[in-house]
C-alpha cells in the first residue's frame, strides 16, 4: 500500500512538474506577447523607460529571494521525507522571517536608491517608476515562501496557477493603466504599466495564500522555530543558486547604464538615446524571445531525462538524449533564424505601426542583427540544462561570467563606432561566446558525435531552401499582411517537407515526439525509392 501511494505521489509530481513548465512557456510567451500592445502605447522613448526600470528590479529580485525558494521546497522535501512535518513547517515560517527581511531592506533601498539610479541611467524621471515597482519585491518575497513549500510537497499546481494568473493580471492593468494616463504624459504612461506589475504581484500572493489556507495549512507559529538553524540551512543551499542567477540581472543592470549614456557621450540626444535602448529590448528582444522560448520548454524536460541516465552510469543513453536534445534546439532555432531575418521589415510595419519610418527601418536592422542569436541562445538553454543535469552546474556559471564581462567590453568598444547597432551586436558575440565554451567542453565530456554534425548540416541546407520560398513570396506578395501570413506558411511548409525528405530524425526519435507517428507516415510516402 506504501509503495502504491509513493508511486502515486511521484506521478502526481511529474504532471505537476510538466504542468508548471508549461505554465512557465505560456507565461514567458504571453510576456514577450505584452511588449507587442505596450510598444505602440508608450512609444520608442516609453517602451525604453519601461525597459530601464527592469533591470534594477529583476537585481532587486535576485538578490531578495532569488534561490530561497529552491532551498525552501528542498529542505521541506527532506524534513517531510522523514516525517518529520514539524521541522518541515520550521522551514517554512523561518523562510517567512527571512525572505520578508530581506525583501524589507531591497525595497527600502531601492525608494533611496531610486533618484541616483535614474540619474545614472541617464533620466531623472525614472525615480517614479522604481516607486511603483519597489513593493513588488517585497510581494514577491512573500509568494516565495508559499512556492517554496509547495514545491517542497512535490505540489506543483500552484505555482502553475499563479504564474498565468500573473501573467495576465499584468497585461491587463498594465495596458489599461498605461493607456489611460498617456494622455498626462509618457512618464506617467509608463509608470502606469509598472503599476500593472505590482498589483499582478499582489494578486498572485493573494492567490498563493488563499491556496495555502484551502489546503488545511495552518499559520499557527511554532513556539520555537529554530529561527538560526535553519536560516542558515535556507542561506547555504539559496546562496550558490542566487550567485548564478546574478550574472544576467547584473549584465542588464550594466548595459541600461552603458549604452543610454555612451549614446548620449557620443551625440545622440538624451530621450533619442532612450527610445534606441527602448527598440532593442522591448520589441525587438521580445521577437528574439519567442521561438527560444520553445527551447525554453525542451531544456527543462531534458534534465530529469538525463540525470537518471547519469546516475544509472548508462555514457550511451546520456550521449544519445544529449545529441537528442541538441538536435531539436536545432531544428527550431534555425527556420526561427532565418524566417525572422527574411521577414523582419514586413513583421514590425504589421505589428508596430505606431513606430516611425525611422525607427521602423531601425528597428528592421536591428531584428536581422538580433535574430543571429536565436541559434546560441538556443543551444545555451539546451547546453545549461545538460550541464546541470550532468552536476556540470559551475561550468555554465564560468562560461556565463566571462561571456557576461566580455560583452560590457564589447558594448564600450562598439556603440562609438556602430551607435546602438553596436549594442546588438555585442549581444549576439556574448552569446555566441557561451555556446562555443559550452560545446567545447561538452564535445571533451562526451566525445564528438559525427552523425550530430551530419544531421545539422541537413538542417541548415532545409532552412536554407525554406529561405528561398519564404524570400519570394515576401517579395512578390503586395498586401503585408497576406504576404506574412503565407510567406510563414509556405516556409512552415517547405521546412516539414524538407526534413521528412532528408530524414533528420530516424524513426526511434520521431516516437518520441508529437505527430511523431504522422511524420513518419509521411516520410514513407514522399521517399518512395526507399520501397
Amino acid at each position: 500500500m506504501e509503495k502504491v501511494a509513493k508511486k502515486k505521489k511521484r506521478s502526481s509530481f511529474a504532471v505537476g512538474a510538466m504542468v508548471l513548465a508549461g505554465a512557465g512557456f505560456v507565461s514567458k510567451f504571453l510576456g514577450a506577447i505584452y511588449r507587442i500592445p505596450l510598444t505602440n502605447i508608450l512609444g520608442a522613448e516609453g517602451i525604453g523607460m519601461y525597459q530601464l526600470v527592469f533591470p534594477i528590479y529583476a537585481l532587486m529580485l535576485t538578490l531578495s529571494s532569488g534561490g530561497v525558494p529552491s532551498a525552501i521546497a528542498r529542505l521541506v522535501a527532506e524534513r517531510s521525507g522523514v516525517n518529520d512535518e514539524e521541522g518541515a513547517k520550521k522551514v517554512f515560517f523561518s523562510s517567512a522571517v527571512l525572505l520578508t527581511l530581506f525583501g524589507g531592506i531591497a525595497v527600502l533601498s531601492l525608494v533611496l536608491l531610486a533618484r541616483p539610479l535614474a540619474a545614472l541611467q541617464g533620466n531623472e524621471a525614472l525615480r517614479y517608476g522604481y516607486y511603483a515597482i519597489a513593493p513588488a519585491i517585497l510581494i514577491v518575497a512573500g509568494s516565495a515562501y508559499f512556492k517554496g513549500w509547495f514545491q517542497g510537497n512535490l505540489d506543483m499546481m500552484p505555482s502553475a496557477y499563479t504564474q498565468l494568473i500573473e501573467q495576465g493580471v499584468k497585461m491587463g492593468a498594465g495596458l489599461f493603466l498605461s493607456a489611460y494616463l498617456m494622455r498626462y504624459g509618457i512618464i506617467y504612461a509608463v509608470v502606469g504599466a509598472i503599476l500593472g506589475i505590482t498589483v499582478s504581484e499582489l494578486i498572485s500572493f493573494i492567490v498563493m495564500f488563499v491556496i495555502y489556507i484551502r489546503k488545511g495549512n495552518s499559520l499557527k507559529i511554532p513556539s520555537d522555530i529554530g529561527l538560526k538553524e535553519n536560516m542558515t540551512d535556507i542561506l547555504k543551499v539559496a546562496l550558490p543558486i542566487t550567485l548564478s542567477g546574478l550574472v544576467f540581472p547584473l549584465v542588464q543592470f550594466i548595459d541600461s547604464v552603458l549604452i543610454v549614456n555612451a549614446l548620449t557621450f557620443f551625440g545622440v540626444e538624451k530621450s533619442r538615446s532612450t527610445a534606441l535602448y527602448g527598440l532593442l529590448t522591448g520589441p525587438v528582444n521580445s521577437l528574439v524571445n519567442m521561438p527560444v522560448v520553445l527551447t525554453l520548454a525542451l531544456s527543462v524536460a531534458i534534465v530529469p531525462v538525463v540525470s537518471v541516465n547519469r546516475i544509472k552510469r548508462d555514457a550511451d543513453a546520456v550521449k544519445e538524449k544529449c545529441n537528442t536534445a541538441l538536435k531539436l534546439s536545432y531544428m527550431l532555432g534555425v527556420p526561427s533564424f532565418l524566417g525572422i531575418f527574411v521577414l523582419a521589415e514586413l513583421i514590425m510595419k504589421i505589428l508596430y505601426p505606431t513606430l516611425s519610418l525611422e525607427d521602423i527601418t531601425i528597428s528592421t536592422t536591428l531584428l536581422r542583427v538580433s535574430s543571429v542569436s536565436i541559434l546560441f541562445l538556443s543551444e545555451v538553454q539546451i547546453y545549461t540544462s545538460l550541464l546541470q543535469a550532468l552536476d556540470k552546474t559551475k561550468i555554465g556559471i564560468i562560461s556565463l561570467s566571462v561571456a557576461a564581462l566580455f560583452k560590457v567590453i564589447l558594448v564600450v568598444a562598439l556603440v562609438g563606432y556602430l551607435g546602438i547597432l553596436g549594442a546588438a551586436v555585442a549581444s549576439v558575440a556574448s552569446y555566441l561566446m557561451i555556446a562555443t565554451f559550452d560545446k567545447i567542453y561538452m564535445r571533451k565530456y562526451l566525445g564528438k558525435d559525427d552523425p550530430l554534425v551530419k544531421d545539422v548540416s541537413k538542417i541548415l541546407v532545409s532552412g536554407l531552401i525554406m529561405t528561398l520560398f519564404v524570400y519570394i513570396s515576401a517579395r512578390f506578395i503586395p498586401n503585408i499582411y497576406v504576404s506574412l501570413i503565407v510567406s510563414i506558411l509556405i516556409g512552415v511548409a517547405i521546412y516539414l517537407v524538407c526534413m521528412v525528405l532528408f530524414k533528420v530524425m530516424n524513426d526511434k526519435e520521431l516516437e518520441s515526439v508529437p505527430f511523431g507517428k504522422l511524420l513518419r507516415y509521411v516520410g514513407k510516402k514522399i521517399r518512395f525509392w526507399e520501397k
